[in-house]
């Protein structure tokens, strides 16, 4: 699971992502490994590539 959507979209980004404090983002992925287990959960780094 890769969550996006997740920053907010009103702050710049020349410090990288900022989290949107409006969004559980914890809260989701502690509902993602409850519900998958086996399943990874990769948040992403802003501007770094990733391969699958």
């Amino acid at each position: 699971m890769v969550p996006v959507h997740w920053d907010n979209f009103e702050l710049p980004l020349d410090e990288g992502a900022h989290r949107d404090p409006t969004i559980d983002l914890d809260g989701f992925i502690a509902r993602i490994r409850e519900a998958s287990p086996g399943s990874r959960v990769l948040l992403p780094e802003y501007a770094t590539p990733y391969r699958f």
